[in-house]
């Protein structure tokens, strides 16, 4: 059955319904205006055209019982929707098998029970779900995606638990943008930003390890910061900071793993509060500290190693200093400075030498002193100022001060040479315990220095007469009765009974219980004899004028 068009003058066929030839069984409804048309076959399959416009349009649903529906055939390969009751695929055929069953390529699935869909599977896994429940992406390898989390779940490569991107911000207290990278244990990295200043702050919690070279932007600096590690066939292991101009600090092993000599250099100075070190050397400040048992050294050396100098300390606390290449050591211990060895030597050497200011004889309590000794008890004990001594065979001579009870005019100064004293005191005298030998003696007689003088009276002729004159042995005191020697003398004692302005007291004993040891002066003694001469001579004078005088009138007689 045709349908003709004979409008307007047409006279063209706009279609028909019936068999396409005589030979075949299917059924066509066709279109031939639009070029499309509906066949169904014998074979019982149906055949939509759609003419000009490639185009099916339906203002209702389609409904297809078939598990496969709308297999499309472009092109070399086949690709249909499937609904197999519980999912419904996205399938394709292999390559020039359009009409064919599916391959295992599996680009979509929809599960219908729980409404997550799966992307870019195949037969036996998927690239991503996307599950309906948890609102998450999921990716293969046990990755999703959920709210601000990206989180790569336990169990991937056996790891024993999950990593996560948490992607969050606190503006109000200036976190605007935070990536956070963790675990169920917390933080491991995280970066920010502040978006009023764009400052940029990042964050590992725990070790980092770099394979080359780690650098630092240049910032608001002038140069950006490097750390780097590396060696060579001398320097086999070093690790070093620098920035674009040069090295700043090296540390390095020379020698390379098992060896024991580690060097660290700065290109520069070191300001520091305070620097500890394993070899218990502290540094802090105004102070560095040796803490260890035995000595502790503080070496001078010269480039190749030899020893110039050295400062040491051991457990008691003795501090010693050794110089000059090993020729000489001090010690500072015991609240003393010692040469322990080495002589001095050398007409302008000394163990204590320097220069001292000069001033008047006067100004001496003023003026610096060579060697100056605190004296705190002066008052009842005697201080040496200096002592000669050969060690292991005798003390040979000593100087020391003293201050009976305190009272500075008693002030006396004693040089003890062996066992015998020389005593200077602050009234003037000067006592030794044994003989005086001089060239000559001056004894001031200055008639300047002599006031309210009385010529002495006629008796001193007898005076010299009753004094006895001894030998006698000379002991050293009165608590030490060793003989001096033999000598010949008077008794102070008989002297004093006629002459008592000729007899003094002295006291040679201990400044603590003096005792008084009478004393004559030769000066005293010598003017009483010269009196008793010039007594004998006026009289022998008066007898050899009588006997003159008497000779004369005998003569004149006769």
């Amino acid at each position: 059955m045709a349908w003709w068009d004979r409008r307007d003058g047409k006279n063209q066929r706009s279609g028909y319904i019936g068999h396409a030839d005589g030979s075949s069984d299917g059924f066509v409804w066709r279109n031939d205006v639009g070029a499309n048309s509906f066949d169904l076959e014998g074979s019982g399959q149906v055949n939509l055209t759609t003419g000009k416009t490639k185009i099916v349009y339906s203002n209702g649903q389609y409904y297809s019982s078939n598990s496969d529906a709308y297999r499309m055939i472009f092109g070399n390969y086949g690709a249909f929707w499937r609904n197999d009751g519980k999912k419904i695929y996205l399938l394709s055929t292999e390559e020039n098998d359009r009409f064919g069953g599916w391959n295992t390529y599996r680009p979509f699935i929809y599960d219908l029970t729980s409404g997550n869909v799966q992307l870019g599977g195949d037969g036996n896994g998927d690239a991503l779900t996307l599950e309906r429940a948890s609102k998450a992406a999921r990716f293969s390898g046990n990755a999703f995606i959920k709210g601000q989390h990206l989180t790569l779940d336990a169990g991937a490569g056996q790891s024993r638990d999950y990593f996560r991107f948490n992607h969050w911000g606190d503006s109000n207290n200036g976190r605007d943008n935070v990536l956070y990278i963790e675990d169920s244990q917390g933080r491991h990295f995280s970066t920010e930003r502040a978006m009023g200043t764009g400052a940029l702050k990042a964050n590992f919690l725990g070790d980092l390890e770099v394979g080359g070279k780690f650098t630092w932007g240049k910032n608001t600096g002038q140069s950006s910061f490097n750390c780097r590690v590396w060696g060579n066939d001398s320097r086999k292991q070093v690790l070093e900071f620098a920035d674009e101009s040069g090295w700043h600090f090296y540390t390095q092993r020379a020698g390379g793993p098992g060896t024991n000599e580690i060097n660290f250099s700065v290109n520069g100075s070191i300001h520091s509060q305070g620097i500890a070190t394993s070899g218990n050397i502290k540094i802090t400040g105004p102070d560095i500290e040796f803490r260890r048992s035995g000595n502790k050294h503080i070496w001078f050396r010269d480039p190749n190693g030899l020893e110039l100098g050295l400062m040491y300390c051991d457990d008691a606390g003795a501090i010693r200093f050794r110089g000059q290449k090993q020729a000489q050591a001090w010690k500072f211990a015991d609240k003393m400075i010692q040469l322990e060895s080495g002589t001095v030597t050398g007409s302008g050497n000394g163990l204590i030498r320097g220069e001292v200011a000069g001033g008047s004889w006067s100004s001496w309590r003023e003026r610096a002193a060579g060697l100056m000794v605190g004296c705190p008890q002066s008052t009842n004990s005697a201080h040496n100022i200096w002592k000669a001594t050969h060690w292991g065979q005798y003390h040979i001579a000593a100087m020391g001060v003293h201050v009976p009870s305190g009272t500075i005019g008693n002030a006396l100064v004693r040089l003890h040479v062996h066992d015998t004293n020389f005593d200077f005191n602050a009234s003037g005298d000067f006592t030794a315990g044994r003989n005086g030998s001089f060239n000559d003696v001056y004894i001031r007689s200055d008639s300047r220095l002599k006031i309210n003088k009385e010529e002495l009276q006629d008796g001193a002729l007898e005076k010299v007469n009753s004094l006895k004159v001894y030998t006698y042995d000379k002991v050293k005191s009165l608590s030490d009765d060793t003989v001096i020697k033999r000598e010949v003398g008077i008794i102070a004692q008989d002297l004093e009974e006629v002459l008592p302005e000729a007899v003094g007291i002295q006291s040679t004993e201990d400044p603590e219980n003096p005792e008084a040891i009478k004393t004559i002066s030769n000066s005293a003694v010598n003017a009483l004899i010269i009196k008793a001469i010039q007594e004998m001579d006026a009289k022998y004078q008066a007898k050899i004028e009588a006997l003159t005088k008497e000779i004369a009138e005998l003569k004149a007689t006769k």
